[in-house]
Parts: structure tokens; C-alpha cells; sequence
């Protein structure tokens, strides 16, 4: 794709009698053809020649005829060029009197220079018709599209998935190129950055001052142009995308179209109409949000005040915002509206500061802290009518079982951690009393007696605990919550529902895996006395003929000659095996006799974090609650235990096992997928010494990628 910048300018160096195409006269002489003329292109675009110079260089040159066709295109922007002199027209440009051109005597060469694509760039913008403009901007991005399949074998559309591969391009080649080649390679990205554009939410080309520019159909500008120029020179990094570009605009769009304003939306209005009150939302048009103020919110619009070294303002729609702050003039922070916790390092420090400052001390409780809490509400789960598809959502439904008003102050979702419960929510705070109206679909203020309400699409990763916290119209507080041990199956699904949701699978992983076997097959067969001593793992004089761990060393021999190669996913391990050291150490790993995971390790390694999410929890499903006492206590030894079929619909299942450090690379426990031998007769596993492993397998360990 170097060559991508040639698409806008290039010199051409031929002999004076040279036939080349000429818009309108037809077939003429290179050294007829003077600056102003027009040259066609091989993708029917057009080429204005801005310079003609005599060359005094040497150089041999060669007459082509080509087969069965009389012309032929040159150069990087595929200049139509003639081999019959015969064709030429020998008439000279308007205005001047030459003698017609001498075809029997050795020619000059002419130099025809900074010829550019004038389907890309008009030496006049200002007498450009609409339509002319689209159809140059459809031709440079179809030029782009062309260089990109010929050069790269890349097929670009004017969707999402072009947007990202340019992105991808963009970060790759403004490492490579200087800024001269940018300037050359923006005309035909942006070109195309545009087309996709209207293609998805409609608009036109236009041009603002002197920046192309495309007039979206609700009345928005956007320039497609100057984004491509921001990413060349700032970067992902820097905070310009032109994926972001396209997404922000898109999701915009979207959210215009998408009905009535929602409630944090109205407060956003309401503060809006407060002059004491400063606005704060992210411009999403970069590759991370940039926190801009709002300068004015008007007709369903926010207008946003520059960002600085910008001569332009940008608008957003209130229908696209989904978080905002409030500031007082001085900079006081007033008010957050969901912003999530994965979206602070984006604040100026100074309000993250203060953001940190007003959340909840106290933000863990037990299951004893919610018995009060019993006698005011009834919590029940179900599966999502909403988000039938999904796992993660589910139906939330509480009901006032006592004889007085009830309002929901706070509330949130919390996970377990040792022997509490840690509030985990998206935003790092409690939910407030209005999100909890307008999630549950509670009109009034208060919760009536025997009424009841339902959030249809709550989220959470089972085990999950949502607690609340009321207050009673005589002024009683209370916390009441309860665990969603398992996913909730919809009615008919007679499967149920699983923690893990199918993911892809991992060709190269089963690849990896595949070729493994077969090598060590050969490596067992010739597998000789010393070969296995060498490989066998010393017994600690811990280890005691009553611990479960002894089966590991008793059958390492049969494992090494005899053993079936799968993957194992890591579930925890004594913690000296994460530094270097000489101790080995007792692990726990999950493992499946299914060739399902051969292609889909990963999968394997959800479940074991699933699994390992159970320690220093209490469940009351009595299945879940072996889950809980295996993976909390530490010194169990058990081997073989099956996961409950709310784990994966194939069999998977436990193991304690030996890590000796000689079969790990590096001798270090830095990775979570490995290969592992397993034996029917035996519950024992073992890892593969990684000097068998293939290279691929290690890079990818010590590249802590799997």
C-alpha cells in the first residue's frame, strides 16, 4: 500500500511523440500537451497537467504495440497512453501556432509534472457542482478501493468493516511515511471515509471554506477529510479514529432516530437551562472521548465549544448522549451521570479527583445485612423476554410484601470476594433512586403495598447479588438483596442455560494441538529408561501416601508413555509458582475429554474463571455449593469431579495436579492454557514438558497471550 500516495500526483517521463489521450481533442503528442490540459485515467477519472518541461536526461526508450489493442496505461495513476502515431490529432491547443509534429526525426523528452487527479481536488472548488463534486469523491474513493484489491488483495466495502481496516492502515502507515505521502494518501481515504459515510446515514458533499466536507441529512457537518489528516498526525494514541469517526456519526444518527428522550437526557436538558451550570460531555468522534463543554443546547441539539487549534465547532445530538457531568463555574463537580468505571482515565484529573471523592465508603456487605430486608420486599429472577439470547440478562422482579410505602434510595449489583460482598457496578457507584424508576418502570414515588415492578433486561454474571436499599414511609431503613447463583433458562429452552456462552472457535489453537499429538506419539514410542527418568517430577517428602496428591507422582510414568494429549485451563495455584523459584507446587486446572475444546480453549478458560468466581460464596443450589467447598478450600486434593451441566453442556471437570517447574517455560506459571496428559484409568493429570511443545505454543506463553 506505499504506493497508495501515488494515486494523487506522479511525473511522467516520455518521448515528445508519444500518444496520450487528451480530454477533449483526443489522441496528441506529448509535446503537444501543455499545463491546464486534461489526461484520462485507467479508472475513467481525470488528470490535470499542472507543469511541462523539455528533460535533459538521457534516456533509452522503447516503442510498444500491444496485441490486438492500440493503447496501453502507464505510471502509478494509469495515464491512457496510444502506440499508433498515425491516431494524433495535429492540431495545437487554442491560441497557439505550431507546425505539426515531425514524426521522421529523433524526438526530446518531455517531463510532464504535478499532474494530479482533478477527480480528487478542483483547481477552482468554488464553480463545482454538487453532483460534479459527489461523482469525483465516489471516483477517488472507488480508486482507493481498486489500489487497495490490486495491492493488498483486500476487498473494500462502504461499510463498517472498510472504515476499520483503513484505521488499522492508517496506524501502520503513518509510521512508515512522511508527511508528504499523507498529504497524498488523505484525498483518496477521506474521499472513501465519506462515501461511507452517506451511505450509512445519508448527506451530501459540500465544501466548508476550503475543507471538503459532507452534509449529513438532519443538517450536520462532517468532515471526513480533516479526520483521516488528525489520525496521520496524532494517531489512535492521540485520540484520533477514523472508526471512531464513523461509529460516533453513526451512533448519532441512530440516536436521533431512536424516539423519545430518556431520563438522564431530561436532566441533561434541565441542567442545560441553568446558567450557574457547565455542561461537560464526550466529543466520541476521536479513537477515545475528549470531555468538551457544551456551549449551547438547542432544537435537540448540542452545540459544543471548540476544542482548541480547531476553526470549527461540532454539534452531537442530546439523543446520543449516554453520560455527562455537571460543573459549578469554578470547576466544582456537581453531578455525574453514568459514567462508567472504564472511562476515567478520560476525565481531567482534576474531576476525576473529585469524582472518586463522593463515592459510597461503604461499599461491601454480608448476607446476614439483608434479613431485615425480608420483610419489606420479595426478590425473585426470571429469564429476559428482552434479551432471550443472552445469558448475562435477566428479569429482576421485586414486590412490597409489607403493609407500608416503601422507596428505593440506592441500590446495586455486587460479587463475591472472601467472605463479603463487593459492589460492582459499571459506574463505581450505587444506582440512584431515579435509575431505579426508570429501569423498573416505577411511576409514582413511592412503592405501594402488594405492588410490584420488574427490570426486564438486568445484566449480570451469575453468581451475582442485587441488593437494595429502602426506607419506609415512617422512616425505617433497610437493606434487601438476594444471589443469582445460575443463569435463568427461558421457557422451552429444555437445554437450560449456561454461565459460558459459545465463543469461536480457535483454528490455530486446534492446529496447535493436533500437530503436538502427533509428535509426541512418535516421542512415547521411542521413549527409552533414561529419557523418562529425565522427565519425571521429584516427590516432596510432604507429599504423603494419604494425600491425593501422591496419585500425580505414582502415575507420571504412565502418563508420559502412555497419556492423551488436551488442553487444561488454570482455575488457581500456590502463588510461589507465579515468581521464579525452585519449589514445586499444587495447582488446580479444568480439562475436558470433548474434542469440542481442542478448537475452543478459550471457552475453557471462561468456564475456569466461572468456576474459580465461586470461592468464599455460600450457595443454596446444592450442586453449586460443592462448586464453592472444592475451589475454597485450598488443600483439597480431589481429582475428576464433573462440573454441573450449568457450566457447559459437554463434560468438564477438576483436577489437582503437580507443577514441576522443569516442564514450564521459563520455569514460571505465566499463562493459563497449557497442554496436559491425561490417562482413562486414571484420575491423575500432568502437564506436557514444554520441550516438546511447538514453538508457536511457547511464543504465545511467554507472550502471556493465551
Amino acid at each position: 500500500m506505499q504506493n497508495l500516495a501515488d494515486g494523487i500526483e506522479d511525473t511522467l517521463l516520455v518521448a515528445e511523440g508519444q500518444p496520450i489521450w487528451t480530454q477533449p481533442s483526443g489522441w496528441a503528442a506529448a509535446g503537444r500537451v501543455r499545463p491546464g490540459q486534461v489526461l484520462v485515467l485507467s479508472f475513467n477519472g481525470n488528470a490535470l497537467v499542472r507543469k511541462v518541461q523539455a528533460s535533459d536526461h538521457p534516456a533509452r526508450v522503447w516503442h510498444l504495440e500491444v496485441e490486438d489493442c492500440n493503447s496501453y496505461y502507464v505510471e502509478q495513476l494509469g495515464t491512457w497512453v496510444g502506440c499508433n502515431p498515425d491516431a494524433l490529432v495535429q492540431t495545437t491547443p487554442a491560441g497557439e501556432a505550431e507546425p505539426a509534429f515531425d514524426f521522421s526525426k529523433p524526438h526530446m523528452l518531455r517531463e510532464i509534472k504535478d499532474y494530479y487527479n482533478d477527480t480528487l481536488i478542483q483547481p477552482e472548488p468554488q464553480k463545482v457542482a454538487a453532483l460534479e463534486l459527489a461523482e469525483q469523491m465516489r471516483a477517488a474513493a472507488e480508486k482507493l478501493r481498486s489500489l487497495v484489491r490490486e495491492q493488498m488483495q483486500q476487498e473494500l466495502g462502504y461499510d463498517e468493516a472498510g472504515v476499520r481496516w483503513l484505521d488499522g492502515y492508517i496506524e501502520r502507515a503513518r509510521l512508515r511515511h512522511s508527511n508528504d505521502q499523507w498529504e497524498r494518501a488523505i484525498n483518496l481515504i477521506g474521499a472513501f471515509l465519506g462515501e461511507c459515510t452517506i451511505g450509512s446515514l445519508g448527506g451530501q458533499w459540500s465544501r466548508h471554506e476550503e475543507n471538503l466536507c459532507v452534509v449529513l441529512n438532519e443538517g450536520d457537518t462532517v468532515f471526513p477529510h480533516v479526520k483521516v489528516t488528525k489520525q496521520f498526525k496524532n494517531g489512535r494514541d492521540g485520540g484520533d479514529s477514523v472508526l471512531g469517526f464513523y461509529q460516533a456519526n453513526k451512533s448519532l444518527s441512530e440516536a436521533l432516530a431512536s424516539g423519545p428522550l430518556t431520563a438522564a437526557q431530561e436532566r441533561l436538558l434541565e441542567y442545560s437551562r441553568d446558567s450557574g451550570k457547565r455542561l461537560f460531555v464526550p466529543d466520541l468522534s476521536g479513537a477515545t472521548p475528549a470531555w468538551v463543554e457544551v456551549a449551547e443546547v438547542r432544537d435537540g441539539y448540542l452545540r459544543l465549544h471548540s476544542p482548541p487549534n480547531q476553526g470549527y465547532t461540532v454539534s452531537s445530538f442530546v439523543t446520543g448522549v449516554k453520560c455527562f457531568y455537571v460543573c459549578s463555574p469554578t470547576g466544582q463537580l456537581l453531578h455525574t451521570e453514568w459514567i462508567n468505571k472504564s472511562d476515567w482515565d478520560t476525565l481531567p484529573p482534576d474531576i476525576l479527583k473529585q469524582l472518586k471523592s463522593k463515592l459510597a465508603a461503604d461499599t461491601s456487605l454480608t448476607l446476614d445485612q439483608l434479613e431485615r430486608g425480608k420483610q419489606f420486599i420479595e426478590i425473585s429472577y426470571a429469564a429476559s423476554d428482552q434479551r432471550a439470547d443472552d445469558r448475562h440478562y435477566f428479569s429482576t422482579i421485586l414486590k412490597n410484601i409489607s403493609s407500608r410505602k416503601i422507596r428505593i434510595a440506592k441500590f446495586g449489583g455486587f460479587k463475591a470476594k472472601q467472605a463479603a460482598w463487593q459492589l460492582a457496578s459499571v459506574t463505581g457507584d450505587f444506582y440512584t433512586e431515579n435509575d431505579f424508576r426508570e429501569w423498573y418502570g416505577q411511576k409514582a414515588e413511592w412503592l405501594l403495598p402488594g405492588e410490584t415492578v420488574c427490570d426486564t433486561s438486568n445484566w449480570g454474571n451469575p453468581p451475582v447479588l442485587w441488593a437494595y436499599y429502602g426506607v419506609t414511609d415512617t422512616g425505617e431503613s433497610f437493606a434487601a438483596g438476594k444471589v443469582l447463583e445460575r443463569p435463568v433458562s427461558s421457557p422451552g429452552n429444555n437445554s437450560g442455560a449456561h454461565f459460558v456462552k459459545p465463543v469461536q472457535p480457535q483454528p490455530e489453537m486446534e492446529q496447535i494441538i493436533t500437530r503436538l499429538r502427533s509428535s509426541y506419539q512418535l516421542r512415547q514410542q521411542r521413549m527409552n529408561f533414561i529419557t523418562l527418568a529425565s522427565l519425571l517430577g521429584p516427590r516432596p517428602s510432604w507429599v504423603k501416601e494419604t494425600d491425593g496428591l501422591a496419585e500425580c507422582f505414582e502415575q507420571q510414568k504412565l502418563l508420559l508413555t502412555e497419556g492423551h494429549i488436551v488442553w487444561g485451563a488454570l482455575v488457581q495455584a500456590n502463588a510461589l509458582l507465579f515468581e521464579p523459584g525452585e519449589v514445586d507446587c499444587p495447582a488446580l486446572l479444568l480439562h475436558s475429554p470433548d474434542s469440542y475444546f481442542d478448537s475452543h480453549p478459550q471457552e475453557l478458560q471462561l468456564i475456569s474463571r466461572t468456576f474459580v468466581s465461586f470461592k468464599q460464596t455460600e450457595p443454596t443450589d446444592p450442586e453449586l455449593k460443592e462448586v464453592a467447598r472444592l475451589v475454597t478450600d485450598e488443600m483439597d486434593r480431589s481429582m475428576g469431579f464433573e462440573l454441573p451441566k450449568v457450566f457447559s453442556s459437554k463434560p468438564v471437570r477438576s483436577a489437582t495436579f503437580m507443577v514441576f517447574r522443569k516442564h514450564v517455560p521459563n520455569g514460571v506459571l505465566s499463562a493459563g492454557l497449557f497442554p496436559i496428559l491425561t490417562h482413562p484409568s486414571t484420575q491423575a493429570v500432568m502437564m506436557v514438558p514444554f520441550e516438546f511443545w511447538p514453538i508457536e505454543l511457547i511464543v504465545l506463553w511467554k507472550e502471556n497471550k493465551i
